[in-house]
């Protein structure tokens, strides 16, 4: 329960310590609203302005939940608060191609989106960890690094060296762009207690990062903080925005006259006879076979790696002291994000995802039927595996579904699958009610699930080393290979793939004409002799 200096706010004791759980799974469900609703305006509107307005949209809810006046008006601003920020949270997870600056500043959303002013100060309660609060310089410094990063020359056939991103990084390194965030976001839930310590008073907390917040909104009008994705505006023909946006960034890497004119004649060529702009509904994804089929997979995994993390936290406090069970907490997620990064990349995807969902329904089934048999050692083993396994499942869950899903449908198909994991979330503190009996269904039903799933993590293809898919059809064709089969990398592809490229190409006569000029033209009258 949070208390104030004065005394217990709102009387949340007793009788009445069943609001504290509903406040966080009402905060839980606003992300999910919120995660749903951006990744629809990301593919319809674009990745900046669901970032902008998601950002604009925090600042005045963040100043409602701290000047809140009753029980009430906190639920309903913890709610939309929650929503506002996991339009930005999924806008820039989807892009990812902002700059150290704007990372920096970033990172105090997601911190006080998952801060609970509820249940903040109960490490092992249904607590919304700070997250990215102090890992905000280290992203920054992390980034402005990784911009300088020389990559490849050419126009389109190479990238244009923007910050790295999801939807602007080679394959070889998307994977390490996730997990450097993993550890920031680890980072900054071990300086929790410290600033727990400084902020005796949630609402100061509270207004203290809203202003943060305010700060960024204040920077919007600035595109080269936060550019669109040129991979989005090209998959949905919107080419001359997409011109736009690519010569921002080649005057930003320092690219030649020559190379930013031959980047400008080549979309010039493909924008012959206007062609209008097309969107797709994340209802398409309902007629597709094998996009479909990911996309229940992952959101199935994603939901059970969040739901069943509880499960495992709950046995760490009879085990362990308060502040102890806490950093054991923190240890096993930085333990899963580098378990990820040393096997995704190199045994792939589906397989380590597929070790991780069998630990984490073998750890849950062991705690399950023999937690009164075994010594305080095991369980405790058990616990902090099946928690280091299930954040593995989850992250991993998320991150595959954003290479697997295409361009055109990405914001959306992400959006749903990150809201099933906060479902799953959501439900953890329903069991946390005084004199609930739900937490051994909770538990049970969760370790059915985790062993179900073993079987269609196998139907899923594998995207390591694998470009975007940018269109359905590319989605589609997608295929599941051997479980060890290593396909053939592709580590340097193009920002425009080659089946973009028009095959009639008679319109390129027209722009070959206008480079050279009337003294090459076939038509031209021959010199005077």
């Amino acid at each position: 329960m949070q208390t104030h200096p004065r005394g217990p706010q709102w009387d949340l004791v007793c009788a009445s310590r069943w609001k504290v759980p509903l406040e966080q799974t009402t905060h839980l469900l606003g992300w999910t609203l919120g995660s749903v609703a951006a990744g629809l305006a990301c593919d319809r509107f674009g990745r900046r302005p669901t970032f902008v307005v998601s950002l604009g949209l925090a600042v005045p809810l963040g100043l409602g939940v701290a000047l809140a006046i009753n029980f009430l008006m906190v639920l309903v601003a913890r709610m939309l608060f929650g929503a506002a920020l996991a339009g930005a949270f999924l806008s820039l997870y989807v892009a990812r191609e902002c700059t150290g600056r704007v990372w920096g500043a970033a990172g105090f959303w997601d911190a006080v989106g998952f801060w609970d002013p509820l249940g903040f100060w109960d490490p092992l309660g249904f607590w919304d960890p700070l997250g990215f609060w102090g890992a905000a310089a280290f992203r920054a410094l992390w980034d402005a690094g990784c911009c300088g990063v020389p990559r490849g020359h050419g126009t389109l056939a190479a990238p244009l060296v923007p910050p790295p991103g999801l939807e602007q990084c080679d394959p070889p390194h998307r994977l390490e762009v996730t997990m450097v965030a993993g550890f920031f976001w680890i980072a900054g839930e071990l300086l929790l207690p410290g600033l727990a310590v400084l902020c005796r008073d949630w609402r100061v907390l509270q207004g203290a990062v809203t202003m943060i917040l305010a700060l960024l909104a204040a920077c919007w009008w600035c595109p080269a903080l936060l550019l669109e994705s040129p991979r989005w505006l090209l998959a949905t023909q919107q080419l001359q925005r997409a011109r736009r946006t690519l010569q921002a960034l080649a005057e930003s890497s320092g690219r030649g006259a020559d190379e930013q004119g031959s980047l400008m004649a080549e979309l010039e060529t493909l924008a012959e006879g206007s062609p209008q702009p097309r969107y797709h509904a994340v209802c398409e994804i309902f007629s597709t076979r094998v996009i479909w089929k990911n996309s229940v997979i992952l959101g199935f995994t994603a939901f059970i790696g969040s739901g069943i993390r509880h499960c495992f936290t709950r046995n760490l406090a009879p085990h362990l002291p308060r502040f102890s069970s806490y950093l054991a907490l923190v240890g096993a997620e930085a333990v899963a994000c580098l378990f990820l990064c040393l096997t995704a990349e190199r045994f792939g995807r589906r397989a380590v995802l597929l070790l991780c969902t069998v630990l984490t329904g073998i750890s849950s089934l062991l705690l399950l039927a023999l937690t009164q048999y075994l010594l305080d050692l095991i369980v405790l083993t058990l616990s902090v595996v099946g928690i280091t396994a299930s954040h593995a499942v989850t992250m991993l869950s998320i991150f595959f579904a954003s290479e697997v899903l295409p361009t055109v449908v990405r914001g959306a198909g992400l959006g749903l699958i990150v809201g099933a994991s906060f479902v799953g979330k959501a439900a953890a503190p329903i069991t946390a009610i005084p004199n609930s009996r739900g937490f051994f269904l909770h538990h049970l039903v969760f370790a059915s699930f985790a062993i179900l799933s073993v079987l269609s993590i196998m139907l899923l293809p594998e995207s390591r080393g694998r470009g975007l898919p940018q269109s359905l059809q590319d989605g589609e064709s997608q295929r599941r290979p051997p479980l060890f089969h290593r396909p053939p990398r592709e580590d340097h592809l193009p920002l425009l793939a080659p089946r973009g490229i028009p095959h009639d190409y008679s319109r390129l006569v027209s722009s070959a004409k206008r480079a050279l000029g009337p003294r090459h033209s076939p038509t031209a009258a021959p010199p005077e002799t």
